[in-house]
């Protein structure tokens, strides 16, 4: 199952946490719930496409804007994480936290160069544009890191 559920109990207070975390890659897409009847791919696009205005073929425009002369390989990842987690001591809830992480990254492989670039934002124009970034810098000469925001 990608999603995933935990939780921790521990005396005098219980703390309860619960994250799920979804991971797509373009080219080689896994998942956890093997032999579900609900396919890898329309789990990863309800969860970290359809959410964030996306879909296959805007994927496939941004493959296709790293792949050409010079580069190999390239490939997409997508990351969206929740986590939230509560303290409760004798049924009052005593500490709360919450936290997001999302983001996409891209990679491109020419040779022996690699070009990563990334966003933390998951729309087309950054999608677009660390796409441009991760072909420059497995095409360029000199070495380097671009951050796409």
């Amino acid at each position: 199952m990608i999603g995933h559920l935990m939780n921790k109990i521990s005396e005098p207070s219980q703390s309860v946490s619960a994250t799920d975390t979804f991971v797509m890659s373009a080219l080689h897409l896994q998942s956890a719930a093997q032999g579900s009847d609900v396919s890898s791919v329309s789990v990863a696009t309800a969860a970290l496409l359809k959410p964030y205005g996306l879909d296959e073929r805007q994927l496939t425009s941004a493959l296709g804007t790293i792949m050409g002369s010079a580069v190999d390989y390239a490939d997409l990842y997508f990351q969206s994480s929740r986590e939230e987690s509560w303290v409760l001591e004798d049924g009052i809830v005593k500490e709360g936290a919450h936290s997001i992480e999302q983001g996409l990254g891209v990679r491109a492989l020419s040779g022996e160069k690699t070009g990563f670039a990334y966003s933390d934002e998951i729309v087309l124009p950054a999608l677009m544009e660390a796409s441009k970034a991760a072909r420059a810098i497995a095409r360029g000469s000199g070495g380097g890191a671009v951050a796409v925001s």
